[in-house]
């Protein structure tokens, strides 16, 4: 025969002392993890999110746990994990479950520090989460650090007027609020207030609820009359339909 004939020929080879070997058919190759369910993943985040929008919580949960396994088989390193984990932590803590945010987000600090870096804007959003466990948990010796953590790292990744540097100023501007640090709690929220108004407009619902924020902090201090107006714009605020005054469990 042709030499590299047996190679291309449909049917059994055969080997010195006459023994057939049966060609094995070619196997389909079978999608990546990664390709079978990042559609599926990805609806589901999304629709979480426009569920905690709508505070559907439970809802949320119910899709992010869902999601979380999806998560998982992406790989223990995958940076779509760490985001999962945030996701659902947040949840939990608008639901007033700190222990179950904080399981969560232990295990996505870890992961965060060691694939993306310290440095990086999912890192900051997990200690801010952590923050907030340690807020509600009314640990806010242990929030500070990992709020002003969480502020510095933004700072420097995002740029000082971005939208999620104002989320880490809010937050650590309601977190001196409850310990009655006055002086520097408004400094912050004012400062978080300017970068929404600027980033965001007006008009939009983190704007009413910076103002919220401020008149907040003047009610905590007795300035009534500089917290009413203010109120009253956050109230009036067209887009801004479910107000909710800030508490402990949203620092």
């Amino acid at each position: 025969s042709l030499p590299g004939l047996a190679a291309t020929t449909a049917g059994p080879r055969f080997v010195p002392g006459g023994t057939a070997i049966q060609q094995e058919k070619p196997v389909p190759r079978k999608a990546a993890p990664f390709e079978q369910g990042e559609t599926a993943w990805r609806a589901r985040t999304d629709a979480a999110k426009k569920a905690c929008l709508e505070k559907r919580y439970a809802e949320a949960e119910r899709l992010l746990v869902t999601a979380l396994k999806q998560a998982e088989a992406f790989g223990p390193r995958d940076p779509r994990l760490v985001a999962t984990r945030n996701q659902l932590a947040e949840v939990y803590l608008q639901q007033g479950k700190p222990a179950a945010a904080a399981l969560l987000l232990r295990r996505a600090l870890a992961i965060a520090e060691n694939t993306l870096g310290s440095q990086h804007p999912e890192t900051a959003r997990t200690l801010a989460n952590l923050g907030g466990v340690a807020s509600q948990q009314a640990k806010y010796g242990e929030a500070e650090p990992l709020y002003r953590r969480a502020l510095a790292i933004r700072e420097a990744a995002l740029g000082k007027q971005h939208p999620d540097v104002a989320d880490s100023l809010s937050r650590l501007g309601l977190l001196l609020t409850a310990q009655r640090k006055f002086a520097e709690a408004e400094e912050l929220l004012l400062r978080a207030l300017g970068i929404r108004n600027t980033a965001l407009g007006g008009e939009h619902p983190a704007a009413a609820e910076s103002l919220a924020n401020v008149a907040a902090l003047y009610k905590a201090q007795g300035r009534y009359s500089a917290a009413e107006p203010l109120l009253e714009r956050a109230l009036t605020t067209v887009s801004y339909t479910h107000l909710t005054l800030p508490t402990n469990r949203e620092v």
